[in-house]
């Protein structure tokens, strides 16, 4: 962490508020504690106060969002981008390939929007966890004269090394909130957890699941689930991880376990952990081989570690994105963000909880008149 002097802002560049859209806590387990020189320029607001974001906006020198598909939350970065503030989307986690591309979620959060997540990006700068990730953004969104940058992902990278102790159980099995997309993806990781589960009795391994999903559950019927208590605390009672692409995996790798990613898919990998666990691997050999701390395999994982997750303090960077900030462009004729746009404010117009009488007769109107 820089020391105070360092991170004093340039306070002729914040002419008014930094907005964040999303709640403090949110904000403070994702950068960390808010250093004293800007707590008299950050101000937080709810995306449910999207209503009001014309009136809180004008008054912002910066923008900042996290929530990529929320109608609500970009509707505060349209307002900005029509005044040319400067707006951040700050990435509060690594990339998945299939939360990316296969995710069907995408469209209920805004049931226009037709491109994948974070394509198109809005926003004039963005913060992610990795340079290696921050540059795929980068290559996916060409020529839009994005500013990219990393942070210190605290959620990531500040969970204690426990490798030293013997935990309670030598495996942790884990997944996803939502570890499938489809009946296929389901089968897979159900057919592959299964064999886990046999080598790791046959083994005469401890082990113990944390799994949310019902149907997962339902297929395999652990004998243990630990649902209670923090990822952190679980982590603090075993020696090895086993799981599906996810954070938790960076989180592991942080605490400075043996992890091991389950391929159950043919998905890319965004980042790789010590072991890869499917396919034709042998799974006695695997196991033992996280369970020893293989040293070239430990090395490995300490190395694409330092690759995904940035030791860039968020503040110093903050200073730096609105430092390079330009004179915004207040509009785009980019097809692919007009697109973006337009899904924003019809899916706006269109939502249950934002009642439009003159909008909705005119829907009613318009569907009498093509039936007659």
């Amino acid at each position: 962490m820089p020391d105070d002097a360092m991170m004093r802002p340039d306070k002729s560049r914040y002419e008014g508020k930094i907005l964040v859209v999303m709640p403090r806590q949110k904000f403070v387990g994702l950068v960390g504690g808010i250093p004293a020189w800007f707590k008299g320029v950050i101000e937080f607001v709810s995306k449910k106060e999207y209503l009001q974001a014309a009136a809180l906006v004008s008054q912002a020198s910066l923008v900042i969002t996290h929530s990529y598909l929320s109608p609500r939350a970009n509707y505060f970065i349209l307002q900005a981008r029509t005044r040319g503030i400067p707006t951040l989307l700050l990435v509060d986690g690594p990339l998945e390939w299939s939360n990316s591309y296969l995710n069907p979620s995408l469209r209920k959060t805004n049931a226009y929007f037709r491109g994948y997540m974070m394509e198109p990006l809005i926003h004039d700068a963005i913060l992610a966890v990795s340079a290696a990730q921050a540059g795929y953004l980068a290559f996916r969104n060409p020529d839009r004269g994005i500013t990219f940058m990393t942070y210190n992902n605290k959620r990531l990278s500040s969970v204690k090394s426990t490798a030293s102790s013997a935990g309670r159980w030598q495996f942790l099995i884990t997944t996803a909130k939502t570890p499938y997309f489809d009946d296929t993806e389901k089968n897979n990781l159900v057919h592959l957890l299964t064999q886990l589960t046999a080598a790791l009795e046959q083994g005469g391994y401890s082990y113990v699941f944390r799994i949310f999903d019902n149907a997962l559950q339902e297929a395999l019927s652990p004998k243990e689930n630990l649902l209670e208590g923090s990822f952190e605390e679980v982590l603090q009672q075993v020696e090895c991880v086993i799981g599906t692409p996810s954070s938790v995996l960076l989180q592991s790798m942080a605490s400075d376990k043996p992890v091991g990613t389950l391929i159950y898919r043919d998905s890319p990998l965004f980042y790789q952990s010590g072991w890869l666990v499917g396919g034709l691997c042998s799974l006695d050999a695997t196991l033992a081989s996280m369970l020893c701390r293989e040293d070239t395999r430990m090395d490995f994982q300490t190395y694409c570690l330092e690759q995904n997750i940035s030791q860039q303090d968020f503040f110093t960077a903050l200073d730096g994105v609105v430092k390079q900030q330009p004179d915004r462009e207040k509009t785009t004729e980019n097809l692919q963000t007009l697109r973006f746009e337009n899904s924003i404010l019809r899916s706006l117009l269109e939502s249950p909880l934002n009642f439009n009488p003159g909008y909705y007769f005119h829907r009613i109107k318009r569907r009498f008149f093509s039936r007659s």
